[in-house]
């Protein structure tokens, strides 16, 4: 089980379901950063620093999390 500090494992859960959302809207080409951030109610900034992670992550936004130590 992966552990943050600061997230509960439910918490974390939402979060992952979350990005996974907001990914999959950057990848439709559909809408820009700004218009998935207005969904969101983030910055464009914030919505660009999750794609980041989950795309570096190979879909998984807590891969440095889940690999940390190994």
């Amino acid at each position: 089980m992966m552990r943050i500090q600061s997230l509960s494992q439910e918490d974390i859960a939402k979060n992952e379901e979350t990005y996974k959302q907001i990914f999959q809207l950057y990848d439709s080409g559909t809408m820009t950063l700004k218009e998935i951030g207005q969904i969101y109610n983030v910055s464009k900034q914030r919505i660009w620093q999750i794609v980041t992670k989950v795309q570096e992550g190979n879909g998984d936004y807590y891969h440095e999390h889940r690999n940390k130590g190994s």
